[in-house]
C-alpha cells in the first residue's frame, strides 16, 4: 500500500500588528496581521481600522494620531517598502517580529482573512460575517466601556471624570481610571482599576499601588481599588486576587468588588455627596 504524500504547501511569514491605548500603558491589542508569502515575496495587510467600533471597546489617548500612523502602515506596506522593520513603528503601533507559516488555503488573501479572525480577539466583540461571536466582559477595556456609557448615561460628566493624568511627587503625571470632582473641579475620590481577568494583576496592581500612594492632590478623601468580581476566573488567579486585596487592605485603602460596574460608579456618587455636603 502507497503511503499518502503530505501536501508541500507554499511557505511564508505573518506577523501580528499591535496597539498601545495609552502613553504609559502596559496593555497591548492585537489590532491587524501582515502577512508575506514567499513565492511572490508581496506583503499584504489587514486591519481592523473602524475607528468607531474601536472607541466603543478601547480608551485611546489619541485616536487621530493612531489613525494617521495605522494610515501610514498600510501605505508602507502596500509599496513593499524594504525599509519596514518588526519593531515598534510609532509609539503606539508595534508591529511584531515574523512567525514561519503555511499556506493552507486556496488564495492568499483568504489565508490573510483567516488569520485576521483567528488572531484579531477584538472581533469576538461584534458581530461579524455572520460569525457566532460572544461579548468578551472581562477585560478591563470592556470595563471602562460600560463606565462610560452609564456616566453619559446618567449626566455624571462634570463630577466624574475616566481615565485623566494626575501629578505625582515624582514631578510626572500618571493616567488614574476614575476620578470624583466636587463643585470646585477639586478630585475628592481617585480608583483604579484592576480586571480579575489579566495575566499580569500582581504587576498591574503594584504599578496602581505606588500611583495612588504617590498623587500630590491634598483635597483627595478616598483612594479606592475596583477589582469586580467576575465569573469564569480560574483558581489561581482567584487566589491572587485574595491576597492583593489582603494588601490593600493592610494600605488602609478601600476595595470595590461590585459585579456591576454601574454600582461601583453609584458609589463614588454617594461619597462624592458625603465629602462635598
Amino acid at each position: 500500500m502507497e503511503i499518502p504524500r503530505m501536501k508541500n504547501y507554499p511557505k511564508g511569514e505573518y506577523s501580528l500588528i499591535q496597539i498601545s491605548p495609552t502613553i504609559d500603558s502596559q496593555e497591548l491589542i492585537n489590532i491587524g496581521v501582515m502577512l508575506r508569502d514567499f513565492t511572490d515575496n508581496i506583503p499584504k495587510i489587514r486591519l481592523f481600522d473602524d475607528m468607531k467600533k474601536l472607541l466603543s471597546r478601547v480608551h485611546i489617548d489619541n485616536i487621530d494620531s493612531l489613525e494617521y500612523g495605522l494610515d501610514v502602515l498600510k501605505k508602507t506596506v502596500y509599496k513593499n517598502n524594504e525599509d519596514l522593520i518588526y519593531k515598534n513603528f510609532t509609539n503606539s503601533i508595534k508591529i511584531n517580529s515574523p512567525m514561519p507559516i503555511s499556506i493552507t488555503e486556496s488564495t492568499v488573501e483568504k489565508q490573510l482573512e483567516k488569520l485576521f479572525y483567528e488572531k484579531i480577539t477584538l472581533l469576538k466583540t461584534f458581530p461579524a460575517d455572520g460569525r457566532n461571536t460572544v461579548n468578551n466582559i472581562l477585560d478591563k477595556n470592556h470595563i471602562i466601556s460600560n463606565i462610560n456609557d452609564f456616566i453619559k448615561l446618567k449626566n455624571l460628566d462634570n463630577t466624574i471624570k475616566i481615565r485623566k493624568q494626575m501629578n505625582t511627587t515624582l514631578g510626572i503625571s500618571k493616567l488614574i481610571d476614575a476620578i470624583g470632582y466636587n463643585q470646585n473641579g477639586a478630585p475628592i475620590i481617585v480608583s483604579d482599576i484592576i480586571s480579575p481577568a489579566t495575566s499580569k494583576i500582581d504587576e498591574m496592581y503594584a504599578k496602581s499601588l505606588f500611583t495612588l500612594n504617590n498623587l500630590v492632590d491634598k483635597t483627595i478623601k478616598k483612594k479606592i481599588f475596583y477589582i469586580p468580581t467576575m465569573d469564569g476566573i480560574e483558581k489561581e488567579r482567584l487566589e491572587q486576587v485574595e491576597h492583593i486585596k489582603a494588601h490593600i487592605r493592610g494600605e488602609g485603602l478601600i476595595i470595590n468588588d461590585s459585579k456591576d460596574p454601574k454600582e461601583f460608579i453609584e458609589s463614588i456618587v454617594k461619597d462624592l455627596q458625603v465629602h462635598t455636603a
